[in-house]
C-alpha cells in the first residue's frame, strides 16, 4: 500500500493510504469502467488489475491508486457510514 503520511498521536498510528484495495472484480470488468467508477470520488492516478504470473488470467481484485488521499477517505466513508 503506498502511504502519504504517517501520524503517532497519544501511540496510535494513523497511514493515510493513495492507494485502494478492491476485491470482487469480474472478468468482464474492464480499467475504464473502475476507472469511471471511482472517478467519481478524486482523481484516478493509475489502476492495476491483477493477474496471475502463470495463466495470465485474472485474480478477481485490483488497486486502484489516487492522487490524493481524499478520495480513499471517502470512499471509506461511504462504504461505512461514516
Amino acid at each position: 500500500m503506498l502511504l502519504l503520511n504517517y501520524h503517532d498521536l497519544d501511540n496510535i498510528c494513523i497511514y493515510i493510504a493513495l492507494q485502494l484495495f478492491v476485491g470482487g472484480i469480474k472478468e468482464e470488468m474492464s480499467e475504464d469502467h473502475l476507472r469511471e467508477y471511482f472517478s467519481h470520488f478524486g482523481s484516478v492516478a493509475s489502476i492495476d488489475i491483477t493477474k496471475d504470473r502463470n495463466t495470465g488470467q485474472r485474480r478477481g481484485f485490483a488497486f486502484v491508486t489516487f492522487d490524493d488521499y481524499d478520495p480513499v477517505d471517502k470512499i471509506i466513508c461511504k462504504l461505512c457510514f461514516c
